[in-house]
């Protein structure tokens, strides 16, 4: 298994999902995954690669936060 970490590249607003970090086989598995979590959004918006991002992630470097999705509203 892989870790992926997944940005939305377009604005974001309210009820919508902003990012994921996701354990799974492949790119398309982990978009696959993220879809199904999908808010106003929508489902398409994670399997596409112009609307989002999908970068592999391992475990080396030095201790940071890989994600923290936050919305106020």
């Amino acid at each position: 298994m892989n870790l992926y970490y997944l940005e939305r590249k377009d604005a974001c607003g309210y009820d919508e999902s902003l990012g994921f970090v996701v354990r799974a086989e492949t790119p398309r598995h982990a978009r696959e995954l993220c879809s199904k979590q999908a808010g106003d959004e929508g489902a398409a918006a994670w399997l596409s690669t112009t609307r989002t991002s999908c970068r592999h992630l391992d475990d080396a470097g030095s201790p940071k936060i890989i994600l923290r999705s936050f919305n106020a509203g």
